[in-house]
């Protein structure tokens, strides 16, 4: 009669000790993700500060809205210039994170509308700006479609 019972408590032992290994590489796996979150994160940012740098800079603003056409145009294409060498350069150091990507798109795609907005309100040519923007909104609709695609495999 104890053999079965020191039989079932070395499975139950060896059951506990596998769940453990199991929430140990869970958890590993989860500080990973946050690892490569926030390095996807900081490395993205680099775009966003070297705009605002080249804003401070060139122009004495931390402000883009308040820019003339040109010089905002200037401005949201080295932020999007940069946004894509980041994520070649985290597709290099695969460190890429799809969700930190389309936030910055969208980001930038709503200073970009705001822009637009004021533009329309005053009166000013946004051709220019219209166009960036429909190829910015099929970029956003292509990395969301593959951020789907990926979540559903």
């Amino acid at each position: 009669m104890e053999a079965p019972v020191a039989a079932a408590a070395v499975i139950q032992e060896e059951a506990v000790a596998a769940a453990e290994v199991a929430v140990d590489a869970a958890e590993e796996d989860v500080e990973a993700k946050k690892n490569n979150d926030m390095k996807s994160t900081a490395l993205h940012s680099v775009s966003v500060i070297t705009a605002l740098f080249w804003l401070f800079i060139s122009h004495q603003t931390l402000n883009p809205i308040t820019l003339k056409g040109p010089a905002f145009l200037q401005f949201y294409l080295i932020i999007l210039t940069g946004l894509c060498v980041t994520v070649i350069l985290g597709k290099l150091l695969k460190i890429n994170n799809l969700r930190s990507i389309l936030y910055f798109l969208i980001i930038i795609f709503s200073l970009g509308i705001i822009k637009l907005i004021r533009g329309i309100y005053l009166g000013k040519p946004v051709v220019y700006l219209t166009v960036i923007l429909m190829i910015e909104i099929t970029v956003i609709l292509f990395f969301k479609s593959t951020h789907f695609n990926k979540k559903l495999k």
